[in-house]
């Protein structure tokens, strides 16, 4: 007898230090954190289940592990680990977080994420043994016997009927709500797919109607002539490409270049004795930009390169006192767009034209001065969401300082040069 209580008394301690076993299912770099962290309380054992173990896999993994409570499970999504701790019961998640690896791991698991992992394994518990190897019904071995005495079968479910509730109900105890870590990462890529893809493509083609007023300020000697173009038209084109919105919905998608062209047609001059001179006009534009959307405001800052040429040829061998011009500049500017209602959207641009070159104009005055500027706006409707009708107007105005002195062939302080156009335009959009 005395034989027996030794045993007992060396047993007691024996069984109270021993260690609850831990199924751990998680790739090398994180492994060996948990396992750290683990070995000190648990006995780990390491498993390989399905990305989404389901709550049979859990209590199997638990099983094979000789009575395992909870499998402790680490997905990785980028430079972040998802970390679960499954109950080894019915594999419902008990707790959940998140580790971030950067270029150096973690050396030790966080204190905050230490504490979430034992506090979902303290609500852990293995799987029951019962559970485990489910003896057949009896009806399937004696179906006679079974028919004429129903009743003794019945009366050994009562205990699977009475557990099952308990342990739904135990369940709906112990069961966290699902971790907000989890629910962003599946919402997230779903607003990314529904969002509108932003335009890659956008080519326009139109009219525009445009008159030019050139005149001179201090004109001493009243030996200057001045211009004026009542009404011309002319093709314009358009063309805005951003080659990275063909794959991409990221930043790069917005990075493109804006394009402009437009050429007079049918245009002439004539003096004030009705003789016809040969008219060219026209006008590129191209610049480097970057969409900046904000809510229903697009806001494009850009910058590019201009070149507008208006320019009067000889007839008969005699050219009107009227100086050609050429202007070349550097046009930074910004471009907004708005989104009113439905389809249709409002438009406005404002870029200054600091010059480079003048033209014939800079013979005339050779120490002159000058710059420029351009805004503009225009009312837009989208149609099948590929096609836009655009109908708006520019406004152009160039001012000098001549800067004359005594003995120059031509006197003058300033002079303008003003252009005001309005234009229709058809765009094809992808």
């Amino acid at each position: 007898m005395r034989r027996v209580l030794l045993c007992a008394v060396l047993l007691v301690p024996a069984l109270a230090l021993a260690k609850a076993k831990v199924v751990l299912d998680a790739p090398k770099p994180i492994a060996a954190l948990l396992e750290k962290a683990l070995k000190a309380k648990y006995s780990v054992s390491k498993t390989s289940l399905s990305p989404e173990p389901t709550g049979g896999d859990v209590k199997a993994a638990c099983r094979e592990a000789g009575g395992a409570i909870a499998v402790v499970t680490a997905r990785q999504g980028g430079d972040l680990y998802t970390v679960m701790v499954l109950n080894g019961a019915d594999g419902s998640p008990l707790s959940s977080f998140r580790v971030k690896f950067g270029k150096k791991p973690p050396k030790v698991l966080a204190k905050p994420d230490l504490r979430k992992l034992l506090d979902g394994l303290d609500d852990a518990k293995a799987p029951k043994r019962e559970e485990a190897v489910k003896p057949p019904p009896p009806v399937e071995e004696k179906p006679v016997e079974v028919a004429e005495k129903p009743r003794p079968a019945e009366e050994k479910k009562p205990e699977p009927v009475e557990e099952k509730p308990r342990r739904e109900e135990k369940r709906v105890r112990s069961e966290p709500p699902p971790p907000r870590e989890e629910l962003r990462e599946k919402e997230e890529p779903s607003d990314r797919d529904g969002a509108k893809k932003p335009t890659a493509l956008r080519f326009g083609a139109g009219i525009k109607v445009f008159n030019r007023r050139f005149g001179y300020t201090d004109d001493i000697f009243d030996a200057l002539s001045t211009y004026y173009l009542p009404g011309g038209p002319a093709i314009a084109l358009e063309l805005d490409v951003f080659p990275a919105a063909f794959v991409t919905n990221g930043f790069a998608a917005n990075v493109g270049v804006l394009g402009q062209f437009d050429y007079a047609v049918g245009i002439a001059s004539r003096a004030a004795d009705g003789t016809r001179y040969g008219t060219t006009a026209f006008n590129v534009r191209a610049a480097l930009a970057v969409r900046l959307p904000v809510s229903i405001l697009t806001v494009t800052p850009f910058f590019g390169f201009s070149r507008q040429a208006y320019s009067i040829a000889a007839s008969n061998g005699a050219k009107p006192n009227i100086p050609s011009v050429g202007y070349t500049a550097l046009r930074p500017g910004i471009l907004l767009k708005l989104a009113l209602f439905g389809p249709v959207g409002f438009q406005a641009h404002f870029a200054g034209d600091l010059l480079l070159a003048k033209g014939e104009i800079a013979s005339y005055f050779p120490r002159a001065s000058a710059n420029g500027l351009d805004t503009g706006g225009a009312f837009t409707v989208t149609l099948l969401d590929r096609l836009e009708l655009k109908l708006g107007g520019e406004y152009q105005r160039y001012w000098y300082s001549m800067n004359p002195m005594v003995g120059d062939m031509n006197v003058a302080g300033g002079a303008l040069d003003v252009y005001v156009s309005g234009n229709f335009t058809v765009s094809f959009m992808l």
